[in-house]
């Protein structure tokens, strides 16, 4: 898997791609740890490049939105490949995470709250 990071003022973009299962957890764990220990209180990962995600891949983003909310932010999931929609949609976890068609849209929200 393949993790690149960018910084905006207030927002932190992290898009993914390739396999997010159990072999790459360790590298998006890391990073979402340092982005909540840098205190990026609004993150949005970005999808489009996932090729598969495994229940630990959507564990590593359940948890990470979990303690980011704790923290007093947020996460939003943008631009995310068919195999996510077809995941979070069989696991009903659509409903939980606020999904944006692109990482502008997801931004913006951001900016509008």
């Amino acid at each position: 898997m393949e993790i690149i990071e960018e910084r905006f003022s207030e927002s932190t973009v992290v898009r993914l791609r390739g396999d997010v299962d159990l072999q790459s957890f360790p590298a998006l764990k890391e990073v979402l740890n340092r982005i909540l220990s840098e205190e990026c209180r609004r993150v949005v990962v970005n999808l489009q490049g996932v090729i598969l995600i495994s229940s630990t891949g959507i564990g590593a983003l359940v948890g990470f939105k979990r303690d980011l909310e704790q923290a007093g932010g947020a996460l939003a999931l943008a631009s995310l490949s068919p195999i996510c929609v077809r995941v979070l949609d069989l696991l009903r976890l659509d409903d939980i995470f606020d999904i944006y068609e692109s990482e502008q849209d997801a931004l913006a929200a951001f900016d509008s709250v």
